[in-house]
């Protein structure tokens, strides 16, 4: 009898991987085929939807959603999506992925910035003055898809596509280039002002053509979100 049930759950452990290893077989065969691996790119516009001081797990976060519109789309539902999507991914050297994609849709924003600057209109301490940069102490959290297309696509994805922190004043364009699209701009304080707590910041990222996008955002420190 041990021998009997022993082999049903050996046959059984052998269909299921059998059965399993099918689904994996025909979800591959459904996933398109991509010259490119960005799908979307989205443009920003100069309005927030959102703004929120979040302290996450210690680091206080300053999460700013602006509007973007969507200009270019490889399954676009418009020819000028589908055409600009080409254009894009010429201009950014994503022209060689070549393989089936995963599920999901890998967008970036079209902006290239040359830099992001922000100010505030209180005092945020000693150091900082009202209306004064304080570019060398906010760090810009982000991902780019950059690294990993220049990369030839490495498979590595968590090394060239994870994201990374710099102050505000250390960013360059290759750090400000084909941003993953994601639902917020992350803006990391090192601690809480030591003078006002409560601020109205300007917020300026300035692209590789000059367009300036301004954004104004007040935020009170005695009120974060947990």
């Amino acid at each position: 009898m041990k021998r009997i049930i022993r082999y049903i759950a050996l046959v059984s452990i052998a269909t299921f991987g059998v059965s399993c290893q099918q689904v994996m077989d025909d979800l591959d065969s459904m996933a398109p085929y991509r010259e490119s691996f960005i799908d979307q790119y989205w443009q920003i516009t100069d309005t927030v939807d959102n703004s929120e001081l979040v302290l996450f797990y210690g680091e206080l976060q300053l999460r700013i959603s602006v509007n973007k519109e969507l200009i270019a789309d490889v399954d676009g539902s418009t020819q000028e999506l589908v055409d600009n999507h080409k254009l894009l991914s010429q201009q950014f050297g994503d022209t060689s992925y070549n393989r089936r994609t995963t599920p999901g849709i890998d967008s970036a924003i079209a902006n290239s910035f040359m830099s992001i600057e922000i100010t505030s209109d209180a005092a945020f301490d000693e150091n900082h003055p009202a209306g004064s940069s304080l570019s060398d102490i906010v760090c810009w959290r982000w991902a780019s898809w950059l690294p990993y297309i220049q990369s030839g696509y490495n498979d590595d994805w968590f090394v060239y596509g994870a994201p990374t922190k710099k102050p505000l004043r250390e960013l360059a364009v290759a750090d400000l280039t084909l941003l993953q699209d994601s639902d917020f701009f992350t803006f990391i304080f090192p601690n809480t002002p030591t003078l006002a707590t409560q601020h109205n910041f300007t917020i300026t990222m300035t692209t590789v053509e000059g367009e300036e996008y301004e954004y104004i955002v007040p935020v009170d420190f005695n009120t974060p979100k947990q």
